[in-house]
């Protein structure tokens, strides 16, 4: 079914679900997509500084639209506003209202899986490890 895409944080969930380091590293490139890779990018280069307060930033999960599941992967190229180095400058607030704005316009999976990525708070199983076998030189 072309009309459902597998949302990046339900690929994510499935590929650490995997017994085996070699099938998480297939399953992840079987979606091989770059707003999965720039997603997984953010998640877990060292060089990424989130330019947001840290803990919880509060936005309303968005279950009145079904089909969100492909909304991030045209949102991800917009990750780069709240990261150093990348950003444009402008204030905390006008950052953290964005940031929820961006929260409150994907999946609520993705979006709870995007606050996990801000809060470097990762998957065990699916970890820099698998990504850069998954993806070579993707992570510094």
């Amino acid at each position: 079914n072309m009309a459902y895409k597998k949302a990046i944080s339900e690929i994510i969930t499935e590929a650490a679900q995997f017994e085996d380091d070699k099938d998480r590293v297939e399953f992840l490139r079987k979606y091989d997509v770059a707003p999965l890779r720039l997603v997984l990018q953010y998640a877990f280069d060292s060089r990424v500084r989130w330019l947001l307060p840290e803990g919880e930033i509060k936005y309303k999960p968005n279950n009145e639209y079904p089909d969100l599941h492909g909304m991030l992967y045209s949102r991800a190229r917009t990750l780069y506003l709240f990261v150093e180095g990348k950003a444009p400058v402008m204030t905390v607030e006008k950052r953290v209202k964005m940031w929820q704005e961006l929260l409150e316009t994907v999946l609520p999976g993705d979006a709870e899986f995007l606050e996990r990525v801000r809060n470097k708070e990762v998957w065990k199983t699916v970890n820099k490890k698998i990504v850069n076998r998954a993806f070579p030189g993707l992570i510094k």
